[in-house]
């Protein structure tokens, strides 16, 4: 499908739900996990993890290669699903960015699940600062939220696409 061949309603409508999709993905990904579970958490920089937990230090390796991988795993996907049907939807439209970002937070769920580390993304006040560490029980919770999310969200995705 290319957009420009499309109706101007139909790319209204793709790029509308492109928006929503990102902003579904970030509030399910980001602001419920936080608001509803860790928004009270102690947070703590990289030097306190250090201290205070050294057999959690692993988790202050550069993280940001598995997520992006997850993303594009997800991206893969569905770029897939469309050449092997050879045609595209308003479907894909919203589930593209859904699952990127739910894809991107996969690896952050499973290192929140088995080290028990999660980490703040620089968003919202002081994200200029360094990446703060949350060390909790609640994150436990959270990880196994954004597993569970994930896994409605792409069986939702190839059930649908089907």
């Amino acid at each position: 499908m290319v957009l420009a061949e499309q109706p101007p309603e139909f790319v209204v409508c793709w790029i509308a739900l492109v928006a929503l999709g990102l902003f579904l993905g970030w509030f399910s990904c980001y602001f419920l996990p936080w608001s509803w579970y860790l928004r009270d958490e102690r947070r703590l920089t990289e030097e306190e993890l250090r201290a205070q937990h050294p057999g959690k230090a692993w988790v202050t390796l550069p993280p940001w290669l598995l997520p992006i991988i997850c993303g594009l795993v997800t991206i893969v996907l569905i770029i897939g699903k469309v050449a092997h049907t050879g045609e595209s939807s308003l479907l894909e439209a919203f589930f593209l960015p859904l699952t990127f970002l739910v894809g991107f937070n996969v690896s952050v769920a499973i290192m929140e699940i088995f080290a028990g580390v999660s980490t703040v993304l620089p968003l919202g006040h002081g994200r200029h600062g360094p990446m703060p560490y949350i060390v909790s029980l609640k994150v436990r919770v959270v990880g196994l939220y954004r597993i569970v999310l994930a896994v409605i969200l792409f069986t939702a995705f190839f059930y649908l696409a089907h």
